[in-house]
């Protein structure tokens, strides 16, 4: 089993570790789990002109559906079962995803996901 991605923290803690938040889309929490059925291991995410992108592993678009992207494109890189994890200690029904200055973390309620790793280069097991 690969090493978790993702750190859960409180929102307070993010802000006073990673800064501020620059923009932010929201997902429902539902939908944000059905997307996570369709991928085995990783979930990666970007804001691109103010859109949400989601990809699974090997890069496949999950979100938004028939979307494509840029094999350049760098993404945050958290583990599926950290983002669950994320959605079930939040509780909330509805998973912010938010860009600050220099990382890009989840929200769910007054917790965060924090400590993506970036893709590329790492893109996991294809």
């Amino acid at each position: 089993m690969p090493e978790e991605i993702g750190t859960i923290m409180s929102a307070e803690e993010a802000d006073e570790n990673y800064g501020s938040v620059i923009s932010s889309v929201q997902i429902s929490s539902s939908q944000l789990s059905s997307l996570a059925e369709q991928t085995n291991n990783l979930m990666m995410f970007k804001i691109i002109q103010s859109k949400l992108y989601i990809l699974g592993d090997s890069r496949a678009v999950l979100y938004p559906q028939g979307e494509s992207v840029n094999s350049e494109e760098v993404f945050a890189v958290y583990s599926k079962s950290m983002v669950i994890e994320l959605i079930e200690t939040g509780g909330g029904n509805n998973t912010i995803v938010e860009k600050r200055t220099d990382v890009f973390s989840l929200k769910n309620e007054g917790h965060v996901l924090e400590v993506a790793q970036w893709c590329p280069p790492f893109c996991g097991p294809n």
